[in-house]
């Protein structure tokens, strides 16, 4: 007998806790249209939120009452069904994007950004924001390796020897 949750992970935490975390971080997606935070509750709060959208798009009183369950706030629930949902009607599914940004530095957790996704209108834009990411990307990879010459330059040993006249001072240690 496997006592696992398949699908997910428990993060530490006990199933109320668990469904607690995620329930309020999907409502703080829905009032900031994006979040920081580490990559597998990121993926977690994706699979709830697109969930959310696609009863929103049903806009039905029975979903309204699924998603209150999830929200436990009126506001946040006429954002999602007269909003959110409204921007994604010809749109079948993948409501939420997911980009990597990098590790944290206390325990190197990956971190990642979760926001919805937003409809392009025409290909000219696609086309511009794609360039504009490429130049971001190469700016960068350029105070990347300014950073490293930094670095290297600072742990470099200094060919010259230190001129000092003072004589190092002895450690007496007597007990």
């Amino acid at each position: 007998m496997r006592h696992r949750i398949k699908g997910t992970t428990t993060f530490g935490r006990r199933k109320a806790q668990r469904k607690a975390l995620l329930n309020n971080m999907v409502a703080s997606l829905v009032i900031q249209n994006r979040i920081n935070t580490t990559l597998i509750k990121a993926k977690e709060v994706s699979k709830i939120a697109d969930k959310l959208v696609t009863l929103g798009k049903k806009d039905t009183i029975h979903a309204r009452r699924l998603a209150y369950k999830i929200l436990r706030n009126r506001d946040l629930i006429k954002k999602l069904f007269e909003e959110i949902s409204i921007r994604y009607k010809n749109r079948n599914g993948g409501y939420t994007r997911i980009i990597k940004t990098g590790y944290r530095r206390g325990d190197s957790a990956p971190i990642a950004i979760i926001e919805f996704v937003e409809e392009e209108k025409k290909s000219k834009e696609k086309a511009k924001s794609s360039t504009k990411v490429k130049s971001m990307k190469k700016q960068i990879r350029k105070k990347d390796t300014d950073i490293k010459k930094v670095i290297k330059n600072q742990t470099e040993p200094n060919s010259e020897p230190s001129k000092s006249n003072e004589t190092p001072v002895k450690n007496n240690t007597n007990y």
